[in-house]
């Protein structure tokens, strides 16, 4: 769902001629799910409840609510949120240390536009650091109804708590 939306979106960005823009990225993306939520969740019938022909996620916005119970749906009608206001800005941040960092520590040095060596080179270990950081920050503030849904609301908060002390752990290490 989410690859299918953003691949979307930025295709359909690109394809105006404009080259890419990330404030129109995002108003694309929300403007192709505007009403998602209530379309597809906020209109389950009793039938459907009867029956037990829910989803994990119809069941998690019946049980929880539009906010923490709607997922993946009510990240792409807000414009994903959680990773512009939370992922987005520890990438750039991390990589932004990292950059003209000596690519003689790893076999493969990437370019920040991603092609293999050149100037401006990120090492391959600091784009794996860079990655596992951005998905501790997702994971500290997303409402994954994944996990609402196999363990609850008190494990979803656990899950959070701990990556968001993983992430300010290895920050004050000095490792961002």
């Amino acid at each position: 769902f989410l690859t299918g939306l953003t691949l979307f979106a930025a295709a359909f960005q690109l394809r105006q001629g404009k080259g890419f823009c990330l404030d129109e990225f995002v108003g694309t993306l929300r403007k192709i799910a505007a009403g998602l939520t209530g379309a597809e969740l906020g209109r389950l019938t009793e039938k459907n409840e009867k029956t037990n022909h829910l989803t994990h996620g119809e069941t998690c916005f019946r049980k929880y609510g539009p906010k923490l119970g709607a997922g993946a749906r009510y990240e792409a009608e807000q414009g994903f949120p959680t990773v512009m206001n939370f992922g987005l800005p520890v990438l750039k941040r991390k990589l932004a240390k990292k950059k003209d960092a000596s690519p003689g520590q790893s076999s493969r040095a990437f370019s920040g536009d991603g092609r293999v060596g050149g100037p401006g080179i990120y090492r391959e270990a600091d784009i794996k650091t860079a990655a596992m950081d951005v998905l501790l920050s997702l994971m500290s503030e997303n409402n994954d109804s994944n996990i609402l849904y196999r363990k609850g609301p008190e494990q979803l908060e656990q899950l959070k708590s701990l990556s968001g002390k993983a992430l300010r752990a290895d920050s004050a290490d000095g490792k961002t």
